[in-house]
């Protein structure tokens, strides 16, 4: 009897810490609910009594008047309201893990997104850098090489440009001058 009781005693401390696990505002509707239908058939109302009842009549050393089917008819609607907590709260993981995919199908997405545009960025970079930069300057080397050679006549290309290259050109093109 004793055991039976310290084993109460550990059940409504335990469902004490169940309780005040739902309390947070973040918590599911759906599990703070569970966890009330459980409280209200299990740890109150009529199944409280009799089981109230039959640890008085145990704790006697009397036998107990309830018959079998009775308590069995009334502690496992009471100790199923107890499981649909593991129920549900499966089901609101399920939901939040669903919700946790999607979210993060959706962050992959946007960032392959701004992958693609930042690869296509640096690809049209490329392209101008060689087209605009490295091209021409190439141009310039293999002009300066011809001249070095002795290929007086090659002409000087990009002389007619404003930026970096046509100021590199426009002195190679001193050099050729001075050099005739």
């Amino acid at each position: 009897l004793a055991a039976f009781q310290a084993e109460d005693i550990r059940g409504l401390l335990a469902w004490s810490l169940v309780r005040e696990a739902v309390q947070p505002a973040d918590m599911p509707a759906s599990l703070r609910d569970a966890v009330a239908t459980a409280d209200r058939v299990y740890f109150g109302g009529a199944f409280k009594t009799t089981r109230e009842d039959i640890l008085k009549v145990l704790a006697s050393s009397a036998k107990p008047t309830l018959a079998l089917d009775s308590w069995r008819s009334g502690a496992v609607p009471a100790l199923e309201t107890i499981s649909m907590i593991a129920f549900v709260a499966m089901d609101e993981l399920a939901d939040t893990a669903a919700s946790t995919v999607a979210h993060a199908e959706s962050a992959l997405m946007f960032y392959a997104a701004v992958l693609v545009v930042a690869l296509g960025i640096a690809g049209l970079s490329l392209v101008v850098v060689l087209r605009r930069i490295t091209g021409p300057i190439s141009g310039l080397t293999s002009t300066m090489q011809a001249r070095a050679g002795g290929d007086l006549t090659v002409a000087i290309p990009g002389t007619t440009r404003v930026d970096e290259v046509g100021a590199m050109a426009k002195a190679v093109l001193i050099f050729k001058e001075e050099m005739t």
